[in-house]
């Protein structure tokens, strides 16, 4: 904290976080009645949901944002909100490539990296007593899958979607994930033609305080009446003083606060012991969309750099748009080149998959996903301890249990869809009806129903 003059609060909860599961938590909850302050250490809201301004002038998602029919959640929110859902999907074969080499057959090359998928698809069937204890998804998958190219494709494209090499994730804790992901059609099925950042924007405005951004939260103290949240603003401390704390961070980001008195060790080691990963973000546009072929849909994969992911994403037809995403090792590798670099390799890439027309976009627009200490990074924080990986250890039970004051939310902890806002809005939800339950059982004076946090 600084010298400057500070400003002191007083609420019933403070929601510390502006991504979608802290933005649902806080409106649910000033809907109910509970007077709400909510906190943001960046400068604006919406966590892993972002937009920017492309060099034609158009406002486009940069962060996450795609839903499919299995997310009812976040598409009745979308829909509540008169926003327009445009369906970018496209059921005909695309192709996989090499990347770095001559690719004989794409064709070939996309069977085989079905076929990767398909071993993958296996967790869902299985339960983390299956698998023998210090077991890495990669040394599962290895142990599956004969074929070189398979084996390549699956540890290129399954460590980009987990945006980080799979070496370094126990297979168990890859495997509760899995189960808790039940999508049954395309994923990447709708974007919003207004941005679903939008959506967050409008939901901070609709709250009766105004979210207090550039806000970053460094302490948590539990007092005899409640808790008190103590964070550095941009015109110097805010201290907010309430019945009960929400932590809307991933849990990688909680090592950063200070807790007083400090977490107990169980509950500190397990936040430890996740991980966010790396990807990175692309939108290039062009004039035509000429990757809409009678032949083939637009899915374009790769293997080097790996893991790259081309699909469709123009919010409409006359903003035709190309989204390319890349994680995971391929993101670490590609860290290493200066922006420029990374251009021309993505445009290079488009070419061999597109043709020479997708030399020359009218925009593109690069973004970062690196972690920071407030929860960037990839889709969904990993667990990298095999320590805390179930069966051991029930990481999402500890996490959403929290301690008295003191609650956890985030798209990791989610009942289902972890790493999507679908997963985000849920967690959302469960502790703001958890906050309200015990709100109600301290009017009543039902002390089951006022007792620490819960995580159903």
């Amino acid at each position: 904290m600084d010298n400057k003059p500070g400003v002191e609060e007083h609420a019933e909860v403070v929601v510390v976080g502006t991504g979608f599961t802290g933005l649902r938590a806080a409106t649910l909850l000033a809907a109910a009645g509970v007077d709400v302050v909510v906190l943001e250490a960046r400068d604006r809201v919406g966590g892993k949901v972002e937009s920017q301004i492309d060099a034609l002038g158009d406002r486009v998602d940069t962060g996450g944002q795609f839903l499919c029919d299995d997310m009812t959640h976040v598409l009745d929110l979308v829909r509540a909100h008169g926003k327009q859902l445009v369906d970018v999907v496209d059921h005909r074969s695309g192709l996989t490539f090499l990347g770095d080499r001559p690719t004989a057959d794409p064709a070939a090359l996309d069977a085989l990296d079905d076929e990767a998928w398909e071993v993958w698809d296996e967790l869902t069937g299985i339960t983390p007593d299956d698998i023998a204890p210090g077991t890495s998804a990669d040394a599962w998958l290895a142990d599956r899958i004969d074929d070189p190219i398979v084996l390549e494709a699956a540890r290129a494209s399954i460590g980009s979607m987990m945006c980080m090499p799979l070496d370094r994730i126990p297979v168990a804790s890859a495997v509760v994930e899995a189960r808790r992901t039940p999508i049954t059609g395309p994923e990447l099925q709708y974007i919003v033609a207004e941005t679903i950042h939008q959506v967050a924007d409008e939901l901070a405005a609709s709250l009766p305080r105004p979210v207090r951004l550039s806000c970053a939260v460094g302490r948590v103290r539990r007092t005899d009446d409640g808790v008190t949240v103590e964070a550095d603003g941009p015109d110097g401390p805010v201290t907010v003083h309430a019945r009960e704390v929400l932590l809307a961070i991933p849990p990688a980001a909680v090592p950063h606060v200070e807790f007083d008195p400090p977490l107990p060790d169980h509950l500190a080691g397990t936040a430890a012991a996740y991980r966010a990963g790396d990807v990175f973000k692309f939108l290039v546009r062009y004039e035509q969309p000429f990757w809409r072929r009678d032949d083939l849909g637009p899915t374009r994969r790769f293997l080097h750099p790996a893991g790259m992911y081309c699909c469709d994403a123009a919010p409409a037809d006359d903003r035709p748009t190309i989204v390319v995403f890349l994680g995971g090792r391929g993101a670490y590798q590609a860290q290493a080149l200066s922006p420029d670099d990374r251009r021309q390799l993505v445009l290079d890439r488009l070419v061999e998959a597109y043709g020479e027309a997708a030399a020359t976009p009218t925009a593109f627009l690069e973004r970062d996903w690196r972690p920071d200490r407030w929860g960037a990074g990839g889709y969904c924080n990993e667990i990298v301890d095999h320590a805390y990986a179930p069966p051991h250890v029930d990481a999402l039970g500890t996490l959403r249990a929290g301690v008295p004051g003191i609650s956890f939310a985030s798209t990791e902890l989610a009942p289902a869809f972890p790493g999507y806002i679908e997963g985000a809005l849920r967690a959302g939800r469960v502790a703001a009806e958890a906050m309200l339950e015990r709100r109600a059982g301290t009017a009543t004076g039902d002390p089951s129903a006022a007792g620490t946090p819960g995580g159903a």
